[in-house]
């Protein structure tokens, strides 16, 4: 669906969004013997420019339902504004302040909401131009936000790309400096 932001397919059932996907199913590679070599329990699904993959399991079911996580957080993890997943759409304080406990950013990774807070921090960081601009809309400290992402570290490196450029640009709409968008 052409147009829909990251936002729109973050809270997609999974079958609709599954709906959205280009799936293929593959042979899982490394150990795990017989099972694991005749069957094609891996799982790739692709959502326009966005791809992931998931062979952990033995089970097709399993790795299809990882993978799916692990695209709600590809897409809210999607930075660059001028790309057509990520428009900023909706205010994105209303969600994150349901989740700030005495300051904190609290939400659990196994929660489903997670990849939703995570799009509407990264939103909010765009929006207000920076942490500290968000943090002062949620009336936390600028600290508590970014100690957020090193809870989770693999959220780091969008944060850092997001960070390095103060997302003066994305606020704009411009194309990400060359190498970053990689």
């Amino acid at each position: 669906m052409s147009g829909a932001s990251w936002r729109y397919f973050a809270q997609l059932q999974d079958p609709a969004l599954l709906a959205h996907c280009e799936r293929q199913d593959y042979k899982g590679s490394g150990k795990g013997g017989q099972k694991r070599n005749k069957t094609s329990n891996g799982v790739r699904l692709r959502l326009q420019e966005l791809q992931v993959t998931e062979e952990g399991s033995r089970s097709r079911e399993a790795n299809q339902r990882h993978a799916l996580v692990k695209l709600r957080l590809a897409l809210a993890c999607e930075l660059w504004q001028g790309r057509e997943l990520r428009k900023v759409e909706q205010d994105p304080l209303p969600l994150l302040r349901t989740c700030l406990q005495g300051g904190r950013l609290r939400v659990s990774e196994k929660n489903p909401l997670f990849p939703l807070v995570v799009g509407c921090l990264f939103d909010g960081i765009i929006l207000f131009t920076g942490v500290a601009g968000l943090a002062k809309a949620l009336d936390c400290s600028k600290t508590q936000l970014e100690r957020f992402f090193f809870r989770h570290p693999f959220l780091l490196s969008s944060y850092r790309r997001l960070k390095e450029k103060d997302a003066l640009y994305l606020k704009a709409g411009d194309e990400p400096p060359r190498g970053l968008g990689e």
